[in-house]
Order: C-alpha cells, then structure tokens, then sequence
C-alpha cells in the first residue's frame, strides 16, 4: 500500500499535479516527502527491521535516489568545517604574538638607547685646562691689562677654559666705554682685528658680581681671589687648573705709607701710583695692589688663599715672582710655581703665545708652567714644589755654615763683599730691595770656599738647586728694561763675579738705598719676630739666614749686620 501510495505521488510530481485524495499542492508534497526522507534517515534501523519481508522490492525505490542531491543530511554539512579550516590560518594569532614580543622588546631598545642621550652632557670630556687670571689693573698698569685680555681673544686654542677677574682703574685707559669697577670675563674668541674686548660677562652671586651691575671689589682680599677660584673650579670643570697672578709684585714687601695690608685696620687718605711709591723713602710694594682701595695681599695671604685648591700651576706675571720668600710659602699649593727674580716689563706675558704654545703642546702641568715662562720677554723660572723643601733645607745648611765662618770684622766684610758682588735683582730707583741669585752663591763658594764644611755646603746647595730650578724661559734676562713695576731691573749689586751658576731663584739680601749702596737695616718686616703671625713661612721658619729683633742670633744676616765684633 505504501509503494502504490509512492507511486501515485511520483506520477503526481512527474505530471505536476495533485493527488485527489488528499488535495495537497506540490509544495505540501514536497516538503511531506523530505519530512518523511528525514524521518526514515532519523530511523533507518527500525526501517530496516520493519520492511525486512519486502526486501525483495527495495531495489525499486531507485528514482528515489535520484533527488540524492536534495538529501538533507549533505546540506548541513556544509563542508563550511573545511573551509572553516582558515582557522589554522588565523593562527597566526601566533603572528600578533610574534608581533606584540618583539614590541616590549623595542621598547627596551630605545632605553638601552635612551640612556645615552640623556648621558651625553656628562659623558662630555671637560676642558684639558681652566686657566684663571686674576687682573689686579686698579693702577697704572690698567692699559696693558686690556691690551694682554684682547691678546687672549686673538689666540688660537682649544680645550681651554680662560676665565679673568679683572679690576679696572680711573683715569688711565679711557677705552672699552671707560669701565671702572671690577668684571668677571669669560674670554671668547675674537677673529677680527678689533681692540674692543667681546668676552662674556659672568655673574657670581659669592663674590657679589652681576652681568650687569657695577660691583667694586678689594683685589688685595684674600676671600676675593679664593672665590673666584672656586667659582672657576665649579662652573668650568677641567682636568688641570692653572692660575695667572697679574700685576704689581715685590718679593716679600709689604705696602708704602698710605696702603695697608688688607683687613689691618682703616686705610689712608693717599693713594700712591707706582710712580710715586719708587721715590719715596717708604717704599714697599706687594702682591694685587689695589688703587681704590689702598691696599695689598701680603704673601701670607697669598697662600692661604690658594692653599688646598688643586691647582697644577701657579705663575707670577708680576716683578719679583721668582724668589724663595714666594716660592717657600707655596710649595704646598702647585705642582709647579713660575716667576721671575726680578722686574718684568708692563706689557707683561705673551698670552696669545701662552695660549697657543700650551693648546699645541700637551696639557701636563709641566708644559702649562714652561710655556708660562716661555712667553715671558725676561729670565722667568720654572719651580718644582716637590723639591723646595729639600732645597730650603739645603739652603739653611749652607748658610749656617757662611755664617759659622764669620768671626771677625774683617771676615764679615769679606763675606759682604763676596755676597755683594754676585748676581742679584733690584730696581733702579731707590729705595728697593735688593735679592741676591742662590745659584750664584752655591757657584761660587763651592768653587772658592777654603773650608771643607762649606765647600760641601755650597755643593750639596747647588745640587738641590739644580733639582728645582727648571731651565729658565724667556727672550731675555732679569735685567731686561721696563717693569710691571715700572722701570728697569739691574744685576744690583753687579761686582767682578758676574753672573756665573745664576739659575733665576732670588732671595732677599738688603734693601739698597743707592746705587751699590747698602741701607744701614732690614726692614721690620723681614725681621723674624716670633710674636707676629703675618710673617711669610720663610721668614718665621728661617733658622740660620734672615736677621732677629736681637740681631744675635747667629743667623748669616745677623752676622753680616747686626753682630758686634
């Protein structure tokens, strides 16, 4: 019955009409069949079992199969699952991971590489030098002050940081609009041929300096030069440090009537120009002599100012650098001291030279302290500090020994007259101190000395001498004409001995009064007086050389001056 009732819908679906029995259209049939088609696939086993005596007609059904491509179970499976197999190809979901591990690792890179950016300023090497000068130009040296500034300009350089505290005068140099106060200058390169200085103008709020206010300081300050050293060691870092003292120099003097020491006490009414200082008969001159203020740094001052700042180099630009008063008292504070033992001119250092010859040859402070004296156009020397204790000691032995020799008149004036004849360095006007050359005296009694004792004396000064005196620079000798001090210098005492063993290392012998004139005393201040505590090192620790307020010690200028025979 079921095969007639397929039968008769075959017909009915062949011929596109319906069946009159159940008057159903040809869409209810054909969804009636494919409900049916999915129910018997539903329940093919049951199927199977049922119609197992009418397998014979199964083979019938064979138009059946030809809608097999309306068979429902192959329209679900819309091989979709292959196609969905694009999953393996999202998996690049592995490839965002690739993606976002190699971006946490970019930014380590750029870190890696950020560091060093943000390190370059401190990677910067400093400057190979910061070469300070320190311009006390409140005098009459005020011109040659800004002529030797332009000179820096000019010079070709590099590495070098040069930075000048400078104190300008009134009424001498008229020129860069007339400024009279005091100028902290950062030396910048000036490739014209102008005279108008371009340095930068600094400020330094510790000593009270704006680039723009006027502030008048006292030179002869010791604070004022300690300052503006530390000011130069904290803002233009370097591998060296040099200082440049410029100016008015005299040994171990002290001031003239009308100038004092700075901070003794309240100042005179009269300022004295050099001029007037050489003709006096109160003449004593010092180290940053003052003008406005009326005042000087003693060589006491001098070293405690400069005492503990690391400098490799400490050159005088000044008349009478070069002596034991100076050198002694900072034999602790350079590596190397320059000066000359006598004047120098006013034009003072070659400082473009100076520049150039220490930019083009190396930046060890030997080259920095040869180069100073290099430039100089008179004898200036190079000290090794290490080596002045062991000359000083040295220098006592001998003397002791000169002074042990002495026991009559007539042997003292031999000595005087010896000692008198050597080469020395003065002034040309008098009153002026007079500094006899310590390598000519260790010259000429290790030659004529008719004692053992002092023979081996002078020989073993000669030695020490040789030790810390570095060859001498300059394109002259110590007695060249001119002067920072205005002038002309003169081989002082100048007798038959000449200048032979003269290494340019004074020491003051007396002050001179005349030409070849002795003065009949020492000034009180080179007297060692153990109660005054301004003294220089060399007169306080001086056993057997310098004078005493008895004048018996037994010491070589107590002999020669005070001794009664």
């Amino acid at each position: 019955m079921k095969k007639i009732k397929w039968m008769i819908l075959f017909t009915a679906l062949f011929f596109g009409c319906s069946y009159p029995g159940d008057k159903i259209s040809f869409t209810e049939i054909e969804s009636a069949q494919e409900q049916e088609t999915a129910s018997e696939s539903q329940h093919e086993p049951e199927t199977q079992s049922e119609p197992e005596p009418e397998s014979e007609t199964q083979p019938e059904p064979e138009p059946e199969q030809e809608p097999e491509p309306e068979s429902v179970p192959e329209e679900p499976v819309p091989q979709s699952e292959p196609e969905s197999e694009p999953d393996p190809e999202p998996e690049p979901a592995t490839e965002p991971e690739s993606e976002t591990e190699p971006e946490p690792e970019q930014p380590e890179e750029e870190e890696q590489a950020e560091p060093p950016e943000l390190e370059l300023p401190e990677e910067e090497e400093p400057a190979e030098l910061t070469l300070m000068v320190y311009m006390a130009a409140d005098n009459d040296l005020e011109s040659y002050a800004l002529q030797n500034l332009k000179a820096m300009e000019h010079a070709e350089y590099e590495k070098i940081n040069v930075i000048a505290l400078i104190d300008r005068a009134e009424g001498y140099d008229q020129t860069n609009d007339d400024w009279t106060d005091t100028r902290l200058l950062e030396i910048m390169h000036d490739s014209t041929d102008g005279s108008w200085l371009v340095s930068r103008r600094l400020k330094c709020p510790a000593l009270g300096i704006s680039e723009r206010r006027v502030t008048e300081l006292d030179m002869a300050n010791p604070a004022v030069l300690k300052g503006f050293i530390e000011f130069c060691k904290s803002e233009y870092e370097a591998k060296q440090y040099a200082l440049i003292i410029w100016g008015h120099g005299t040994g171990w003097r002290y001031a003239a009537e009308g100038y004092s020491v700075w901070g003794s006490g309240s100042f005179a009414d009269v300022w004295r120009s050099p001029a007037d200082w050489y003709g006096s008969s109160e003449v004593l001159r010092a180290v940053a002599i003052d003008d406005k203020s009326g005042s000087y740094m003693s060589v006491h001052d001098l070293g405690r100012a400069v005492r503990g700042q690391g400098l490799c180099v400490i050159g005088f630009d000044t008349c009478f650098g070069g002596v034991m008063e100076n050198v002694y008292e900072l034999k602790n504070c350079a590596t190397y001291t320059v000066g000359c033992p006598g004047v120098t001119p006013g034009s003072g250092w070659d400082y473009g030279r100076l520049l150039e010859e220490i930019s083009g040859g190396g930046f060890g402070a030997r080259s920095i302290a040869t180069a100073m004296a290099g430039s100089a156009s008179v004898q200036t020397t190079v000290f090794v500090n290490k080596e002045i204790a062991r000359l000083m000691t040295a220098f006592e032995g001998f003397a002791g020994e000169l002074a042990g020799s002495i026991t009559t008149a007539a042997q003292r004036n031999s000595v005087f007259n010896t000692l008198f004849g050597l080469r020395s360095y003065s002034y040309t006007q008098y009153p002026c101190d007079m500094y006899l050359d310590i390598g000519a005296m260790a010259e000429w009694y290790s030659q004529n000395a008719s004692g053992n004792g002092l023979r081996s004396a002078a020989q073993g000064l000669k030695q020490a001498v040789e030790r810390a005196v570095l060859a001498a620079g300059g394109t002259g000798s110590s007695s060249g004409n001119g002067g920072a001090s205005g002038g002309s210098g003169t081989s002082g005492g100048g007798g038959s001995n000449g200048a032979s063993g003269a290494v340019g290392f004074g020491v003051h012998f007396i002050p001179l009064s005349g030409a070849r004139t002795a003065a009949a005393a020492h000034s009180e201040d080179y007297i060692k007086d153990s109660a005054r505590n301004d003294q220089c090192a060399f007169i306080k620790e001086s056993q057997w050389w310098v004078p005493t307020v008895d004048g018996n010690s037994g010491s070589l200028l107590d002999k020669i001056f005070y001794t009664v025979y």
